[in-house]
């Protein structure tokens, strides 16, 4: 018991002298814990999308590819290529919606209400394809 008193005794005069050294870089990495907790968080990456005249292209050359497809019911992969063709236009459809500021809750792929529902206002936004 008085080894553990005296162990005290003599330890704490250290730790007091040893916390007032490290004093400054104590708080500094207290202050930088409590920023990073703090911090937002980083955006995803977001691509840079095409211009709108590049888009209007690529819905019209996916919507052609689309129908030749839906027409061609011997075609090799017809489902593959239908389900690939559909998320490209689904993802083009859905660039051209926040290019011109188009509130879509869609994601891709989009049933047939939420893409017919996307063309209808990039239409009535002035977009032709």
């Amino acid at each position: 018991m008085e080894l553990l008193i005296l162990c005290v005794l003599v330890a704490a005069p250290i730790a007091v002298v040893v916390a007032a050294a490290h004093a400054p870089d104590l708080c500094t990495f207290v202050l930088d814990v409590f920023r990073r907790a703090r911090a937002p968080l980083p955006q995803p990456f977001r691509s840079l999308d095409r211009p709108l005249e590049r888009l209007a292209a690529d819905l019209r050359r996916l919507a052609d590819d689309l129908d030749t497809i839906a027409e061609n019911p011997n075609l090799p992969g017809r489902m593959e290529r239908m389900e690939a063709f559909g998320a490209a236009y689904d993802d083009t459809l859905l660039a051209a919606c926040r290019a011109l500021g188009v509130s879509s809750e869609a994601r891709t792929p989009m049933s047939g209400a939420e893409r017919l529902q996307a063309e209808v206002e990039l239409t009535r936004q002035g977009l032709r394809w």
